[in-house]
């Protein structure tokens, strides 16, 4: 994932571009390293960066339909920890 500049909209909103590479997508959802949606650019919205993440990455890799029980549920986990883990305050 590559992030660009952030955008505050009203103090209250955040926007954010988000890429999500082949190697991102297959870390997330590994059925989904040979979508068509690698590669993919969107500018995600949310009430701070790691909610945009979220959204970014469940509209990304966790909206691919897929016939494995509970991946969706797996995917979302998945993109919570993965934001969590990117957006984390270090001391």
């Amino acid at each position: 994932m590559v992030q660009d500049e952030i955008l505050v909209l009203d103090g209250n909103f955040v926007c954010e571009p988000v890429h999500f590479s082949k190697n991102m997508l297959g870390k997330i959802r590994p059925s989904s390293k040979d979508s068509p949606h690698t590669d993919t650019s969107i500018i995600a919205c949310g009430v701070s960066q790691v909610d945009a993440f979220v959204d970014a990455c469940a509209s990304i890799a966790c909206g691919i339909n897929n016939p494995v029980p509970d991946e969706n549920n797996v995917c979302l986990r998945r993109c919570k920890e993965e934001s969590l883990r990117r957006f984390s305050v270090k001391d």
